[in-house]
């Protein structure tokens, strides 16, 4: 998922409209929203955590996806796959 479709995902599960009441819950500057918006820029770490949280999601579950969208490296890229194999399996059993 791209990281826009984060940000309207989390929008919707609060039932809200505006990036900046978004910016606000999450404790982050709306200009960051903005610029991830702007430029289809990648999530930091603290935001992506922010919105598992909003989403109820597994941890890592945005940073993984983030992740394996912008590497390159196939070896790294291995990593983030393997990670999200194990994070999906223990979604699975909760």
């Amino acid at each position: 998922m791209l990281a826009t479709e984060w940000l309207d995902k989390a929008k919707r599960k609060l039932l809200i409209e505006s990036d900046y009441e978004l910016a606000k819950i999450i404790g982050i500057n709306a200009s960051a929203i903005s610029n991830i918006r702007k430029r289809n820029s990648g999530i930091d770490n603290y935001t992506a955590s922010r919105l598992e949280d909003i989403l109820e999601l597994e941890r890592m579950t945005i940073i993984i996806d983030i992740e394996m969208q912008k590497e390159k490296n196939e070896e790294k890229l291995k990593y983030w796959k393997k990670k999200e194999q194990i994070y999906l399996s223990k979604s699975d059993r909760n």
